[in-house]
């Protein structure tokens, strides 16, 4: 029974080691020149400190996701469709597309959620007809908040994606 407990702490450890020393990817890594954004490489991206808030904010309004999820709502696809539209229009448009998650999980968590949740908007816009390598995504994860409380109408407000362009 020693033995088996020994091994057990033993292998814990070398996994704690392991994990550690791969480490995570810092937010930003990687944005200068080439973009890895979701198995998308983007040799011809922008560094993400061009993009501005755009001017016209009927059009680029933020979007809102459901607890937990990266899905698009149905009140968010005509904004979307409005920002297809834009960006077709607009040739030598780029878009960042800024994912974010409410206060609740863990940061690692919030992160690959913020992640989803730009991801998602991306494909949506590609599905319109919009060029995926004109969208650059980022996640900020619940880094972010719009609202500082700690209740359902704060969280609802946080769990969202935003919009930055950048025109070459």
């Amino acid at each position: 029974m020693e033995k088996v407990f020994r091994g057990l702490i033993l292998f814990t450890l070398v996994a704690f080691v392991v994990a550690g020393a791969t480490g995570c990817k810092k937010k930003g890594e990687g944005l200068d020149g080439m973009v890895d954004d979701g198995g998308l490489v983007l040799s011809s991206a922008p560094d993400i400190s061009v993009f501005e808030t755009p001017l016209d904010t009927q059009i680029y309004k933020m979007i809102h996701f459901d607890y937990d999820k990266s899905d698009i709502k149905p009140e968010a696809k005509p904004i979307l469709e409005n920002i297809a539209m834009d960006l077709k229009a607009t040739p030598g448009k780029y878009l960042l597309v800024e994912g974010h998650c409410d206060e609740r999980g863990t940061n690692e968590y919030n992160l690959a959620l913020g992640e989803k949740r730009s991801l998602s908007t991306r494909e949506y816009l590609a599905d319109l007809g919009v060029d995926p390598e004109m969208i650059v995504t980022i996640s900020y994860g619940e880094e972010q908040p719009l609202e500082l409380g700690h209740d359902e109408s704060a969280w609802r407000v946080n769990r969202r994606a935003e919009f930055k362009t950048y025109t070459k």
